[in-house]
Protein backbone atom coordinates (compact mmCIF):
# COMPACT_ATOMS: atom_id res chain seq x y z
CA UNK A 1 0.00 0.00 0.00
CA UNK A 2 1.50 3.00 -1.38
CA UNK A 3 0.99 6.31 1.09
CA UNK A 4 -1.70 8.02 -0.95
CA UNK A 5 -3.92 5.13 -0.32
CA UNK A 6 -2.32 5.00 3.64
CA UNK A 7 -3.85 9.02 3.08
CA UNK A 8 -7.54 7.96 1.65
CA UNK A 9 -7.69 4.94 4.36
CA UNK A 10 -6.94 7.97 6.73
CA UNK A 11 -8.92 10.64 5.87
CA UNK A 12 -11.53 8.54 4.16
CA UNK A 13 -12.37 4.90 4.74
CA UNK A 14 -15.11 4.01 3.51
CA UNK A 15 -14.34 5.60 -0.06
CA UNK A 16 -11.01 3.74 -0.17
CA UNK A 17 -12.59 0.71 0.77
CA UNK A 18 -14.70 1.28 -2.25
CA UNK A 19 -11.63 2.21 -4.74
CA UNK A 20 -10.28 -0.97 -3.08
CA UNK A 21 -13.19 -2.99 -3.96
CA UNK A 22 -13.45 -1.36 -7.57
CA UNK A 23 -9.74 -2.16 -8.22
CA UNK A 24 -9.98 -5.41 -7.30
CA UNK A 25 -12.87 -5.87 -9.82
CA UNK A 26 -11.13 -4.56 -12.56
CA UNK A 27 -8.47 -7.19 -11.62
CA UNK A 28 -10.70 -10.30 -12.11
CA UNK A 29 -12.70 -8.92 -15.37
CA UNK A 30 -9.34 -8.49 -16.60
CA UNK A 31 -8.08 -11.79 -15.43
CA UNK A 32 -11.72 -13.66 -16.52
CA UNK A 33 -10.98 -12.09 -20.41
CA UNK A 34 -7.40 -13.01 -20.36
CA UNK A 35 -8.58 -16.67 -19.58
CA UNK A 36 -11.85 -17.35 -20.54
CA UNK A 37 -12.13 -14.68 -23.41
CA UNK A 38 -10.61 -16.56 -26.26
CA UNK A 39 -12.57 -19.98 -25.49
CA UNK A 40 -15.75 -18.26 -24.79
CA UNK A 41 -16.58 -15.34 -27.10
CA UNK A 42 -19.51 -14.34 -25.16
CA UNK A 43 -17.46 -13.82 -22.15
CA UNK A 44 -15.31 -11.94 -23.77
CA UNK A 45 -18.47 -9.91 -25.28
CA UNK A 46 -19.69 -8.95 -22.09
CA UNK A 47 -16.54 -8.45 -19.51
CA UNK A 48 -15.85 -5.69 -22.46
CA UNK A 49 -19.36 -4.16 -22.58
CA UNK A 50 -19.59 -3.79 -19.14
CA UNK A 51 -15.67 -1.74 -18.75
CA UNK A 52 -16.73 -0.01 -21.60
CA UNK A 53 -19.70 1.15 -20.26
CA UNK A 54 -18.48 1.75 -16.89
CA UNK A 55 -15.85 4.38 -18.23
CA UNK A 56 -18.56 6.10 -20.18
CA UNK A 57 -20.45 6.70 -17.63
CA UNK A 58 -17.81 8.14 -15.75
CA UNK A 59 -16.08 9.57 -18.64
CA UNK A 60 -15.62 13.26 -18.24
CA UNK A 61 -17.63 15.57 -21.01
CA UNK A 62 -14.11 16.23 -23.05
CA UNK A 63 -13.37 12.33 -23.51
CA UNK A 64 -14.14 10.30 -26.09
CA UNK A 65 -17.21 7.92 -26.05
CA UNK A 66 -16.82 5.23 -26.97
CA UNK A 67 -18.98 2.44 -28.41
CA UNK A 68 -19.47 -0.95 -26.24
CA UNK A 69 -20.55 -3.04 -29.26
CA UNK A 70 -19.01 -1.40 -32.40
CA UNK A 71 -20.75 -2.96 -35.15
CA UNK A 72 -24.11 -1.27 -33.59
CA UNK A 73 -23.60 1.80 -31.19
CA UNK A 74 -26.71 2.24 -30.44
CA UNK A 75 -26.53 -0.21 -28.12
CA UNK A 76 -25.99 1.28 -24.92
CA UNK A 77 -28.57 -0.65 -21.67
CA UNK A 78 -28.42 -4.02 -20.35
CA UNK A 79 -31.27 -5.13 -22.22
CA UNK A 80 -30.50 -4.28 -25.65
CA UNK A 81 -26.71 -5.88 -24.90
CA UNK A 82 -29.23 -8.88 -23.94
CA UNK A 83 -30.84 -9.05 -27.21
CA UNK A 84 -27.49 -8.75 -29.11
CA UNK A 85 -26.02 -11.70 -27.03
CA UNK A 86 -29.19 -13.60 -27.53
CA UNK A 87 -29.38 -13.32 -31.32
CA UNK A 88 -25.68 -13.55 -31.94
CA UNK A 89 -25.32 -16.61 -29.81
CA UNK A 90 -28.52 -18.25 -29.64
CA UNK A 91 -29.18 -20.96 -26.55
CA UNK A 92 -28.89 -24.45 -27.15
CA UNK A 93 -31.99 -26.23 -27.91
CA UNK A 94 -33.38 -27.98 -24.62
CA UNK A 95 -32.57 -32.36 -24.73
CA UNK A 96 -35.54 -34.37 -24.73
CA UNK A 97 -35.85 -36.81 -21.79
CA UNK A 98 -35.87 -39.45 -24.69
CA UNK A 99 -31.91 -39.09 -25.67
CA UNK A 100 -30.95 -38.59 -22.19
CA UNK A 101 -28.94 -41.54 -20.95
CA UNK A 102 -30.21 -43.33 -17.83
Amino acid sequence: MGFREWLAGKLAPEMAREARAHQHLRMKLSEATTWLGYDFPVVDEAIFWAKVSSANYFRMSEDEYVCAVPEKPWIHQIGDFREHLRKKYPPPAPVSEEAMPL
